[in-house]
Order: structure tokens, then sequence, then C-alpha cells
């Protein structure tokens, strides 16, 4: 008789080979200014036809970085910048903010904007 353990041969082969065998070390710090070209291609590279707009805008939020208005960090692996991360502090609510909040699709579909009803 074969003994049970709840997994197939072959699923334990694809959960083996699927498990990573290094972990890089990332440290992550505050940006600094000879960090914005490394920051903009990190944003072109992974943005993809959109990082030209994504680079220029983390450009223009910078000024915003200044003002101590948010904060800016980038994730460095073996001294390369490898992340970026584009943080702002909001305003505080005031009773004329108002509109509608729109979630992208990949959000209601991991029922990720908890607004749903439990049964629905």
């Amino acid at each position: 008789m074969r003994q049970r353990t709840g997994i197939s041969p072959e699923a334990r082969q694809r959960v083996q080979l699927s498990r990573p065998t290094t972990l890089a070390r990332v440290d992550v710090r505050a940006e600094a200014t000879s960090d914005w070209s490394a920051v903009r291609t990190v944003h072109l590279a992974a943005f993809g036809d959109h990082g030209q707009v994504v680079a220029n805008l983390v450009d223009d939020l910078r000024d915003a970085v200044a003002r101590d208005e948010g904060l800016s960090l980038v994730a460095e692996e073996r001294k390369r910048i490898v992340g970026h991360v584009q943080v702002l502090r909001l305003p505080a609510y005031e009773p004329w903010m108002t509109g509608t909040l729109v979630y992208a699709e990949p959000f209601w579909r991991h029922d990720a904007v908890g607004l749903r009803e439990p049964n629905a």
C-alpha cells in the first residue's frame, strides 16, 4: 500500500523547482540627488511604454519631497538602484473634498476594496 503524503511526486518536484535558491540583500534608503539618473532608468524599464510619463512625473514630484511634503526611497542591491517608491502626504480632509474613487479591476477581483457584502 502506498503511503499518502498529501502531495503528488510531480507537484513536489514543481514546488522544489520553483523555490528561490538565493536571496539578494536589498537596502532601502532615502533617495539622493546622485540617484536621480538611476531612478529614471528604473522607471523607464519598469513601466514600458508609460516609462517616460512616470519618470517625468517623479521628476516633478521631487519638489514636494524637497519641501518635506513627501518621502522618496530607493532600493539598492549591490550598490545598484533596483527600485524606487512616488510617497506624498495627502492633505487633511476638508468638507469640499468630494468625488468618486474608482478601483482598478484587480482590486475587485481580489476583493481588496472592503465594500462588498459577504454573500454578494
